[in-house]
């Protein structure tokens, strides 16, 4: 019988510590997946917080009473460190011409083990008639990695670095050095060098948008869109509510109407149609044309076309209200040589 060679000791220990090498670079990996994974996640719902404090102060939303607030000014957020980074929202009112924060103070916090670093200053979104919204540059950290979000001037809330503008670069007149020798004059009969010829710069693409995060929606408590109750960002117009409330800041779940708006990012460049699903009445401007007008009872898709041209932003408009039984809204677009779809998120801006 042939005798079987085992292991030697040494061969054992060098095995095993292959082994632990392996499976401690899969284990470190992983967490670093999670670790990036916790971060982005906490960036996007920061996100979206920072852009429904920002549709609120734009449409002038007040505090509820007892809150005291002649003229809103805006909504100031504020950010902290404890064990996790936090961030709080209170409204900015102007009262006899002095303004201070009133009304309750709603407090949010990143994800576990993701704090602000460094940690940024008050920052604070004004209403249309108060005035621009200073710049600001958030970072996020945890766990050795960071991700930034930039607030901009124009009032984008994005995590793209903005694109700077370049400066160009005068170009002087060359002036010869003393001394320096003429060109000479080629003798007649001689063949002169040819130029070359100037070489056409290549073209740069524009930079690319960031997806969008929906339209903003206005919610009031009559279907006259008159008493404003709820602004929020809506990611998509595609509702059926059926018999719940649309909101629940709205008093009950009849006699309603919605105001959603924004800008809508062209794909293609042609004849676009616009749809509008609802019970009841809805309205529809794109590039403040009308193409929908049927403010009636009852359920039921009407549709409008316009041309547009590829990859431009256009203003949209959509008016709805409900009076009575079932409630729904949905917003669908075909493209120039596309399909009927609900128009995603990625194409809806809410400013």
């Amino acid at each position: 019988m042939r005798k079987v060679r085992g292991f030697t000791l040494i061969e054992l220990l060098v095995a095993v510590g292959i082994a632990m090498l392996v499976t401690g670079g899969a284990v470190v990996n992983y967490n670093t997946y999670n670790d990036k994974q916790r971060i982005q996640q906490a960036l996007s719902t920061l996100k979206n917080d920072l852009r429904a404090v920002q549709s609120k102060a734009l449409s002038g939303l007040k505090p509820p009473p007892p809150a005291v607030c002649s003229s809103l000014a805006g909504y100031q957020v504020t950010f902290s460190n404890t064990t996790v980074g936090n961030y709080s929202t209170q409204a900015l009112c102007d009262n006899s011409g002095t303004e201070t924060l009133v009304g309750d103070i709603e407090t949010k916090s990143l994800s576990s083990g993701v704090l602000f670093n460094p940690l940024p200053s008050t920052t604070t979104f004004y209403s249309f008639n108060r005035g621009i919204s200073p710049t600001q540059s958030i970072v996020l950290a945890g766990a050795g990695l960071s991700s930034t979000l930039y607030i901009s001037s124009s009032g984008s809330i994005t995590d793209l670095a903005p694109t700077p503008t370049p400066t160009p670069t005068p170009n002087p007149t060359p002036t010869p050095p003393p001394g320096s020798t003429p060109t000479p004059t080629p003798p007649p009969g001689s063949t002169p060098t040819p130029t070359p010829p100037a070489s056409t710069p290549t073209p740069t693409s524009p930079p690319l948008l960031p997806d969008g995060d929906g339209l903003k929606g206005d919610y009031f408590d009559k279907k006259n869109l008159t008493d404003l109750v709820a602004t929020r960002i809506d990611p998509t117009v595609n509702f059926d509510w059926g018999g719940g409330k649309a909101h629940p800041s709205l008093s009950g779940v009849n006699k309603f109407s919605i105001r959603w708006t924004g800008r809508v990012l062209s794909t293609t460049a042609g004849t676009y149609k616009f749809f509008v699903d609802s019970d009841d009445g809805k309205k529809l401007w794109v590039n403040n044309v009308l193409l929908i007008d049927n403010w009636n009872d009852g359920s039921g898709e009407d549709n409008g076309s316009i041309s547009l041209s590829a990859g431009t932003l256009y203003s949209i408009k959509v008016e709805y209200y409900e009076n009575t039984v079932n409630a729904y809204a949905i917003l669908r677009w075909k493209p120039s040589g596309g399909s009927k779809v609900v128009i995603p998120q990625a194409k809806l801006f809410s400013s």
